[in-house]
């Protein structure tokens, strides 16, 4: 159990990022007592990190964590997201996550001026790391985890794959500046820009507290995608496929307290539930559905859907089951209560 406020502090902020203990000892000692140490980003941060998300939301490949995450580092105006790039997670030689990202983040459109990846996207290399940008825009995205080298050949073979298709390199034709086709795709008052703009606070904040689902169980897969929600919004369905390994009745319970926690979760409010805890199944899945506590528009239905049994058994090979296990977080009790309470110096 770690001693000191400062200590603490930092463990809720691993708890929520999986940041290495050192990084988040760091962060926390460098922000003043009592200071958001998950900070609200600003709208431009807000609009892009909900456009990442709805790229990597449905991943084409099997990764070990979440969405491929590792771990994120949130700051007002920047997110860097370290992904993994292990080996154990290739269930096929061609598979890689830097290869997915070149796939999915990377602005392309099709004859019909659809654009797939991030609109008005732009990759440059920084200090050693491939950042993404807008350009017009301070918000900003690192890649980290990922070299620039990896990076530079998945584009470009990714970029050869997609024009034998027939779709427009969007950030090679316009390498500064955005193009029309993104421009028109993504102006004030489309389609796309309303879907996206209201709800963009609930893909932003999940992906600031990405480390949290490791909390809920060994993670085996997850998927996430998006539905028109009543209130005007997107609804955000993410389904977390885990083998439960606590015996706790509704386990998931640990998870959403902590999602809205006044400190450091995102403002939810739980609007309906499922729970098939009590059934003796070896799959079974619970729902729990939310909504903004502030009256913004969006929606969040978390699926937490078990493999137990004869349902986990084949699932993955054995030496990737044996890593998958090894990234559940367990959260001790003092630490669910703590979530609930405003640090004090």
């Amino acid at each position: 159990m770690k001693s000191t406020l400062v200590e603490r502090r930092a463990e809720m902020l691993r708890l929520y990022t999986r940041l290495p203990w050192k990084k988040a000892l760091q962060r926390v000692q460098a922000c003043a007592p009592g200071s958001r140490l998950i900070p609200e980003p600003n709208r431009q941060q807000v609009l892009l990190e909900a456009q990442v998300l709805r790229c990597l939301a449905w991943p084409s490949i099997s990764t070990l964590r979440p969405w491929g995450i590792r771990s994120v580092d949130p700051r007002p105006d920047s997110l860097v997201i370290e992904f993994e790039n292990e080996e154990v997670n290739r269930r096929q030689p061609e598979e890689s996550m830097v290869r997915e990202l070149a796939r999915v983040l990377p602005p392309r459109a099709d004859e019909y001026g659809e654009i797939s990846g991030v609109p008005g996207g732009r990759f440059a290399v920084e200090k050693g790391v491939v950042v993404l940008r807008r350009p017009g825009s301070t918000a900003s995205v690192t890649l980290a985890g990922i070299t620039p080298e990896e990076w530079a050949d998945a584009v470009d073979y990714r970029d050869h794959e997609e024009a034998l298709l027939g779709m427009s390199l969007c950030h090679r034709e316009s390498p500064d500046n955005w193009t029309g086709t993104e421009f028109a795709f993504a102006r004030e008052g489309s389609w796309y820009t309303r879907w996206i703009t209201g709800s963009a606070w609930l893909p932003s904040g999940l992906l600031r507290r990405a480390g949290l689902l490791r909390t809920i169980g060994a993670p085996l897969h997850t998927s996430s995608w998006t539905n028109p929600a009543d209130n005007n919004g997107q609804a955000w369905i993410v389904e977390y496929q885990h083998e439960p390994l606590v015996d706790l009745p509704q386990h998931h319970q640990r998870f959403m307290a902590l999602l809205t926690a006044p400190e450091w979760g995102l403002p939810l409010r739980q609007t309906d539930h499922w729970c098939s805890c009590d059934r003796p199944h070896d799959m079974t899945e619970c729902r729990i559905i939310s909504c903004s506590a502030l009256g913004q528009p969006g929606e969040l239905q978390m699926r937490f859907t078990r493999r137990t049994g004869k349902r986990l058994l084949g699932l993955c090979p054995p030496d990737e089951y044996a890593a998958r296990r090894q990234l559940y977080v367990e959260v001790p009790e003092r630490m669910v209560q703590a979530g609930g309470r405003p640090s004090r110096p």
